[in-house]
């Protein structure tokens, strides 16, 4: 089964939600499209500063959401966070994965580490890399949040916590293309799926039978192809 990141997708909300709880926005890097346009490499990043003894502390937490549910199959996240502070430094960290399932949040990962280990006037790193493959039912967002605290006092009297996402996927079922139609002069190219189970429309290409999923018509990926399957007037997918 080959499988395709929602993330990217037009009809996907992505939006980026800062708290700050001691200290001030001190920088801001990259782009909201860096955590989903599949090089680590690239990151979105929001800084956070605090002068004098004390903390720097706040989250970044990024959301994608869409509105018909989906099933989805694989889970990849990859963000680092970086802290700074002064003399007698303390910091902590929590990276935290949720989806939103039947309409809430639920946490399907989180790592969470205290770092008295990373030093006084000393940037310490740490990346947070997930892979999971669980699967998931009735799926509308993903969300990802990063937590950072960084106390310290004496010497160099300033803290920071640098959030940076790197990658946020979410993947469905690839709908691979089954057949053409033609609509107003232009081609409209429709989906199947490897997943019998479930889906009562199916055909068969050489000897391989495959599913043709059925939607409902408000659907961001339906056709406008349409067809009654019991119940309910519905649509066939699109191939993406």
């Amino acid at each position: 089964m080959e499988y395709i990141n929602l993330v990217p997708k037009s009809y996907v909300t992505k939006t980026t939600t800062r708290v700050i709880n001691s200290g001030y926005l001190y920088d801001t890097a990259g782009s909201i499209e860096n955590i989903y346009d599949g090089n680590v490499d690239t990151y979105y990043q929001e800084t956070i500063r605090h002068g004098g003894d004390g903390y720097a502390e706040g989250s970044l937490t990024f959301d994608a959401v869409w509105t018909k549910p989906k099933k989805i199959y694989r889970v990849y996240v990859y963000s680092t966070q970086g802290t700074y502070g002064g003399n007698y430094k303390e910091s902590y960290m929590v990276f935290t994965i949720y989806l939103r399932i039947s309409g809430n949040w639920i946490s399907i990962d989180e790592w969470a580490k205290n770092e008295p280990g990373f030093g006084s006037n000393y940037w310490g790193w740490r990346t947070y890399e997930r892979n999971l493959t669980t699967g998931w039912d009735n799926v509308t967002g993903i969300r990802h949040r990063q937590y950072g605290y960084s106390y310290s006092y004496e010497g160099d009297r300033q803290q920071f916590v640098k959030f940076r996402f790197h990658e946020v996927q979410c993947y469905r079922e690839k709908w691979a293309e089954i057949f053409r139609i033609a609509k107003g002069g232009s081609v409209v190219r429709l989906g199947r799926s490897e997943v019998l189970a479930g889906n009562k429309l199916r055909t068969c290409k050489g000897t391989s039978i495959y599913a043709v999923p059925l939607v409902d018509t408000d659907d961001p990926e339906a056709s406008a192809v349409r067809i009654y399957d019991g119940s309910a007037v519905k649509s066939i997918v699109l191939a993406d």
